[in-house]
């Protein structure tokens, strides 16, 4: 306060001073003219960049005698400075973790080769578990962090991996808590007594091998005997009598049972033999194997007498018929099921004139035009009731007409009488026996429909194609691509349909899902499935 009174009391004596040196002695004396207001202060000069503003100008000096001029107005202040350039942009936060699960059901799976066995250990072993988590939508969500225990860790222990290892015998449970829920797994240790020992032969007592060839055999343990037996975990042992003729190449397990895979050498017979320590001191297994050689001898068979099916190839020789091959379901027509790797007579004593193997059936036309059928009858294409579900022997089909023609297919067969007349019988699906149904079966031959006049006829899988007397194809079944129909084709078609062909054709043959046909000319035309080439276009073209 006192040094604002000194500022204002020092400007008042600076005016007043200044105003006694204005007056001029020379002048006669008066009451002087009030003094001019001093000019307005000049503005301040623009700031500098980003600087503070300029210090106001001086104020005008006052007139002859009159008051001190007031100061000048302060100049205005600077502009400031452009800002400076923002900083770049703060990184992405870091995604939230995708939340856990609602699991509402925990099992556990034990991790290795043991199959159905997995809930019986030995002594000393160990088998690795992980838990797997379900929720309500039923996915699964394996390997889930638990925590394991054990019912009785004398018995079975586990540890912090899952891996549990069996000590002495007894059973145990072993437990897996994930939160509220568990998971366990019931374990029985020890080794249980062998009653018997089947093999995957269909508890044949011999096979037949090729020389040069291999066949997995397969060992399944029971407990006991008769109805009350069940299948058990075992050791097991293979040996082979005499191994200069048949050799063991390895050994595994097949869900749990034992398996080997044996060779055959050389020409000659031997024995497998299997044996377990769970079984009866003494108890043996025999399986013997008699190796053929691979050069096999064939008959002089008569032209156009052979046939080749999936499972079968049958021949004729002085109309004598003879087979070879898968022998399972009867399709050997020598009075047993099993494989033959030689040709082997058809019993029945019947002179047989042609032969046709289909996929697991043959049909055969004696001197008599009479039909004859043998193998699978799941589509009774043996013309036998439903409770025969085949047959090793020929059967007849005694509604045939008679047929100058046979001819048989994947589940159906078809014959042609001297007039040209197609007739068909056996499974029935998308139409493929031609007589205006679809689906079923018929066990005895049905006239095709249309009135066409066929010389010959070529059967597929579920499907039908005949070779009319102008040279025109007809094909007729499930609507797949070997009916030669194009796009758009329905999937059952259960009358014959014509299939476009720009010639005239002399020969049609067919498999299990393609179809060609000779024409005049000597051209070939083919149609169908022919993803390994068998079209005769690169695999993958369209037909």
């Amino acid at each position: 306060m006192c040094r604002r009174m000194w500022f204002f009391a020092s400007l008042l004596a600076l005016a007043l001073a200044v105003g006694a040196c204005a007056a001029d002695p020379d002048e006669p004396s008066g009451t002087g003219g009030s003094g001019a207001t001093g000019g307005t202060g000049g503005t301040g000069g623009t700031g500098g960049d980003g600087g503070q503003g300029g210090s106001g100008g001086t104020g005008g000096e006052g007139g002859t005698g009159g008051e001190g001029g007031t100061g000048g107005v302060g100049g205005s202040g600077g502009t400031g400075g452009e800002g400076g350039t923002g900083g770049e942009g703060g990184s992405g936060g870091t995604g939230g973790e995708e939340p856990a699960p609602e699991i509402t059901f925990i099992y556990l799976l034990p991790q290795g080769d043991c199959g159905k066995h997995c809930t019986n250990l030995f002594p000393g072993e160990s088998l690795r578990f992980i838990a797997v988590g379900q929720d309500e939508e039923l996915d699964n969500y394996p390997d889930l962090p638990v925590t394991w225990s054990s019912s009785d860790p004398g018995i079975v222990s586990i540890d912090e991996n899952g891996v549990a290892t069996a000590h002495v015998e007894g059973q145990a449970e072993i437990v897996a808590q994930y939160g509220e829920l568990q998971g366990s797994f019931p374990i029985e240790v020890g080794k249980k007594e062998v009653g018997r020992i089947d093999l995957s032969t269909d508890n044949a007592d011999s096979i037949a091998l090729v020389e040069g060839k291999t066949a997995v055999v397969v060992a399944i343990a029971y407990s006991g005997g008769g109805f009350l037996s069940f299948p058990v975990r075992a050791e097991v042992d293979f040996t082979v009598a005499d191994p200069s003729v048949v050799t063991i190449e390895e050994e595994f397990l097949v869900d749990g049972d034992p398996a080997v895979v044996i060779r055959a050498l050389t020409v000659g017979s031997t024995d497998l033999v299997v044996t377990s320590p769970q079984a009866p001191d003494g108890y043996k297994r025999r399986l013997q194997i008699d190796v053929l050689s691979s050069v096999i001898p064939a008959a002089q068979w008569k032209t156009d007498a052979l046939s080749v099916g999936d499972l079968t190839s049958c021949a004729l020789e002085d109309g004598q018929a003879y087979c070879w091959g898968d022998g399972n379901f009867g399709g050997l027509g020598n009075g047993n099921d099993e494989q033959a790797a030689t040709p082997v007579p058809v019993t029945g004593g019947h002179v047989f004139v042609e032969v046709q193997a289909g996929s697991s059936h043959v049909c055969a036309r004696d001197d008599q035009d009479k039909i004859w059928c043998w193998g699978s009858n799941s589509s009774g294409v043996l013309g036998a009731p439903d409770d025969v579900f085949h047959s090793n022997v020929p059967l007849e089909i005694p509604s045939a007409p008679a047929f100058v023609t046979i001819r048989s297919g994947g589940s159906h067969s078809c014959g042609l009488t001297a007039a040209g007349d197609a007739y068909c019988w056996g499974g029935n699906d998308g139409g493929a026996l031609g007589n205006g149904t679809a689906g079923g079966k018929e066990t005895e031959p049905t006239a095709v429909v249309g009135g066409h006049v066929f010389q010959d006829l070529a059967l597929g899988w579920g499907f039908t194609c005949g070779l009319d007397d102008a040279g025109e194809v007809w094909c007729w079944g499930m609507g797949k691509a070997a009916l030669g129909l194009g796009p758009g084709t329905p999937w059952e078609n259960p009358t014959p349909q014509k299939v476009s062909i720009p010639t005239e054709i002399q020969a049609i043959s067919a498999f299990s899902a393609h179809v060609c046909a000779l024409d005049v000319e000597g051209a070939v035309w083919c149609w169908g499935q022919g993803e390994s080439g068998q079209l005769g276009l690169e695999p993958g073209l369209p037909p």
